[in-house]
Protein backbone atom coordinates (compact mmCIF):
# COMPACT_ATOMS: atom_id res chain seq x y z
CA UNK A 1 0.00 0.00 0.00
CA UNK A 2 1.56 3.59 -1.02
CA UNK A 3 1.19 5.94 1.89
CA UNK A 4 -0.41 9.16 1.21
CA UNK A 5 2.97 11.36 1.63
CA UNK A 6 4.21 9.59 -1.14
CA UNK A 7 1.17 10.41 -3.13
CA UNK A 8 1.21 13.81 -2.15
CA UNK A 9 5.09 13.90 -3.14
CA UNK A 10 4.25 12.70 -6.46
CA UNK A 11 1.47 14.68 -6.55
CA UNK A 12 3.62 17.95 -6.14
CA UNK A 13 6.85 16.96 -8.36
CA UNK A 14 4.13 16.29 -11.32
CA UNK A 15 2.55 20.08 -11.05
CA UNK A 16 5.79 21.38 -9.62
CA UNK A 17 7.15 20.54 -13.09
CA UNK A 18 4.13 22.31 -14.86
CA UNK A 19 5.57 25.92 -14.88
CA UNK A 20 9.11 24.91 -14.79
CA UNK A 21 10.92 26.46 -17.80
CA UNK A 22 8.41 28.70 -18.29
CA UNK A 23 9.06 31.36 -16.76
CA UNK A 24 9.59 34.22 -20.19
CA UNK A 25 6.11 33.02 -20.77
CA UNK A 26 3.45 34.84 -20.01
CA UNK A 27 0.49 33.34 -17.87
CA UNK A 28 -3.15 34.64 -17.67
CA UNK A 29 -6.26 34.60 -15.94
CA UNK A 30 -8.54 31.61 -17.95
CA UNK A 31 -11.00 34.45 -19.20
CA UNK A 32 -13.95 32.17 -18.31
CA UNK A 33 -13.33 32.71 -14.56
CA UNK A 34 -15.48 35.13 -12.78
CA UNK A 35 -13.56 36.75 -9.80
CA UNK A 36 -14.31 39.60 -7.29
CA UNK A 37 -11.54 41.00 -4.65
CA UNK A 38 -13.41 41.71 -1.73
CA UNK A 39 -10.42 43.19 1.40
CA UNK A 40 -7.47 41.95 -0.49
CA UNK A 41 -9.25 38.76 -1.30
CA UNK A 42 -10.41 37.48 -4.52
CA UNK A 43 -13.49 35.49 -4.60
CA UNK A 44 -13.17 33.28 -7.66
CA UNK A 45 -15.79 31.11 -9.41
CA UNK A 46 -15.07 28.75 -12.15
CA UNK A 47 -18.53 28.28 -13.64
CA UNK A 48 -17.11 25.01 -15.76
CA UNK A 49 -17.04 22.92 -12.34
CA UNK A 50 -19.36 25.09 -9.75
CA UNK A 51 -16.48 25.86 -7.85
CA UNK A 52 -15.45 28.59 -5.92
CA UNK A 53 -11.92 29.50 -4.53
CA UNK A 54 -11.18 31.98 -1.73
CA UNK A 55 -7.78 33.23 -2.20
CA UNK A 56 -5.25 34.73 0.55
CA UNK A 57 -3.60 38.32 -0.14
CA UNK A 58 -0.35 36.39 -1.81
CA UNK A 59 -2.74 34.47 -4.38
CA UNK A 60 -4.34 37.27 -4.69
CA UNK A 61 -1.96 39.65 -5.92
CA UNK A 62 -0.24 36.54 -8.52
CA UNK A 63 -4.20 36.33 -9.45
CA UNK A 64 -3.86 40.47 -10.02
CA UNK A 65 -0.67 40.72 -12.35
CA UNK A 66 -2.08 37.45 -14.23
CA UNK A 67 -4.60 39.84 -15.46
CA UNK A 68 -3.39 41.76 -18.03
CA UNK A 69 -0.35 38.40 -18.95
CA UNK A 70 2.58 38.64 -16.81
CA UNK A 71 5.74 36.56 -17.53
CA UNK A 72 5.94 34.03 -14.22
CA UNK A 73 9.48 35.92 -13.93
CA UNK A 74 7.91 38.97 -13.30
CA UNK A 75 5.30 38.20 -10.82
CA UNK A 76 8.18 36.63 -8.42
CA UNK A 77 9.49 39.77 -8.77
CA UNK A 78 7.32 41.62 -7.75
CA UNK A 79 5.74 39.52 -5.21
CA UNK A 80 9.69 39.46 -4.13
CA UNK A 81 10.10 42.66 -3.70
CA UNK A 82 5.66 43.76 -2.38
CA UNK A 83 5.56 40.47 0.34
CA UNK A 84 9.21 41.12 1.58
CA UNK A 85 10.04 37.18 0.96
CA UNK A 86 12.93 35.73 -0.30
CA UNK A 87 13.63 35.11 -3.66
CA UNK A 88 12.99 31.50 -3.09
CA UNK A 89 10.20 31.83 -0.78
CA UNK A 90 8.31 33.96 -4.13
CA UNK A 91 9.56 31.40 -6.72
CA UNK A 92 8.58 28.47 -4.54
CA UNK A 93 4.94 30.03 -3.74
CA UNK A 94 4.64 31.54 -7.09
CA UNK A 95 4.82 28.27 -9.08
CA UNK A 96 2.60 26.16 -6.74
CA UNK A 97 -0.22 28.36 -6.82
CA UNK A 98 0.12 28.96 -10.60
CA UNK A 99 0.49 24.71 -11.09
CA UNK A 100 -2.68 24.51 -9.44
CA UNK A 101 -4.69 27.33 -11.14
CA UNK A 102 -3.26 25.73 -14.46
CA UNK A 103 -4.01 22.33 -13.21
CA UNK A 104 -7.57 23.62 -12.15
CA UNK A 105 -8.05 25.53 -15.57
CA UNK A 106 -8.29 29.14 -14.10
CA UNK A 107 -4.99 30.36 -15.74
CA UNK A 108 -3.52 29.89 -18.77
CA UNK A 109 0.12 29.90 -20.47
CA UNK A 110 0.29 32.06 -23.29
CA UNK A 111 2.91 31.71 -26.32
Amino acid sequence: MVSASKILSFIYRLTHKMVAGFTDKKIKQNQNTGFRIINDQAILIDPQKGKIHRLNPTATRIWQLAEESCSLKDIISQIHSEFEVTQETARKDTEDFVNIMLDEGLMVIED
